[in-house]
């Protein structure tokens, strides 16, 4: 089941959440869609135990540089904060210089080099 949250920026621009992962009960997916068209941006968020974990975002080439990654990682934070969780986290690769910097300026802190030249990061709530 899909349900429409919030209508944003334009009326044309609305974000979607749903929790239909049957292998991943504990996932939410926030989406958003431009009028009623298909997914132009994803954010997959675990919410296990007693923190968030960023599974995934995307966002298609056409629309990045557009704030959509900034607007699904605040949601995303709500509902971290909801849960009352204190942190979220999320992994990233050491070349992806636009997420990196995307997750440094919404208060991440890298906090361990991975394998595979991925780092973690963390961000408190």
């Amino acid at each position: 089941m899909v349900f429409k949250i919030h209508t944003i920026l334009k009326p044309t621009l609305s974000l979607f959440w749903s929790k239909i992962d049957v292998d991943k009960p504990n996932t939410v997916y926030i989406q958003a869609r431009y009028a009623g068209g298909p997914c132009v941006a994803q954010l997959c968020l675990d919410v296990e135990d007693s923190a968030g974990w960023i599974r995934a975002v995307y966002v298609q080439e056409a629309y990045q540089g557009r704030g959509l990654g900034s607007l699904l990682l605040g949601r995303a934070f709500a509902v971290c904060r909801a849960l009352r969780f204190e942190t979220v986290g999320l992994t990233v690769h050491h070349e992806n210089e636009k997420a990196r910097t995307l997750y440094q300026r919404l208060g991440f802190v890298r906090f361990l080099d991975g394998h595979e030249n991925y780092q973690q990061y963390i961000k408190p709530l």
